[in-house]
């Protein structure tokens, strides 16, 4: 069965920019997928509107066989907390909060005690191998530490789906392969993971590469070559 599916959507800006045109996609529950394709292409914006951050202009979206138009209603964040988690560039966790802060702030729509939310907090937090860092401030970590704080944050809510926008993109080399090899554990849990991506040495350690070009499909579930 198909987790999520889009047929024929598009996405045109009120300048009459086209920036997606007529995606057709399907991602099976539990597949690992690379996002990959010039800047500009239209990546980040497909990411957005799998994850209910933006909406299609034209055209159609299904999770796990339901349309998004009828599932939303009047409360897309609430279903956009259940369903996916989300890891960005630049972290974008709050400097004020400390670590353990940050984790909790998804878990604030939900109707579990503090205690439960803490709990559940704390184990995501030793998931990624910082529990002994959980009352920093966010500016006393390094970038590599950044990421693996915005990682827990991502699955405290034990979403299906794991939207991931260019995650190693702000790091190192080597701490961002730590970053990936942290996101095939968690996939080896069963979890579905997209990751938009400019760097080819991470789209080769997923299962499925798509490439976007002028916002449509160029090329899905193909080898990328050493070389590239």
């Amino acid at each position: 069965m198909n987790i999520l599916e889009l047929k024929d959507l598009s996405k045109v800006y009120d300048n009459n920019i086209t920036v997606l045109d007529k995606i057709n996609l399907s991602i099976k529950k539990g597949e690992l997928i690379a996002i990959i394709g010039p800047s500009g292409s239209g990546k980040s914006t497909l990411l957005n509107i799998l994850g209910l951050v933006d909406s299609q202009t034209t055209g159609a979206y299904y999770i796990k066989g339901q349309n998004v138009s009828t599932l939303i209603k009047s409360k897309p964040h609430l279903l956009r907390n259940r369903l996916f988690g989300f890891i960005f560039q630049y972290f974008a966790l709050l400097n004020q909060y400390t670590v353990l802060e940050n984790i909790m702030l998804p878990l604030t729509y939900r109707k579990s005690s503090h205690k439960e939310r803490l709990e559940r907090s704390l184990f995501y937090l030793n998931k990624v191998g910082l529990s002994e860092h959980k009352n920093k401030k966010i500016n006393k970590l390094s970038g590599g530490q950044q990421q693996r704080v915005a990682i827990a944050r991502a699955l405290v809510t034990e979403p299906d789906i794991i939207l991931a926008d260019e995650p190693t993109g702000n790091l190192d080399q080597k701490t961002g392969q730590d970053i990936m090899d942290l996101l095939l554990e968690i996939h080896n849990l069963g979890k579905t993971i997209i990751i938009v991506t400019h760097d080819y040495n991470i789209a080769r350690q997923c299962e499925r590469v798509i490439e976007i070009v002028d916002g449509k499909i160029s090329r899905d579930n193909f080898q990328l070559l050493s070389s590239q």
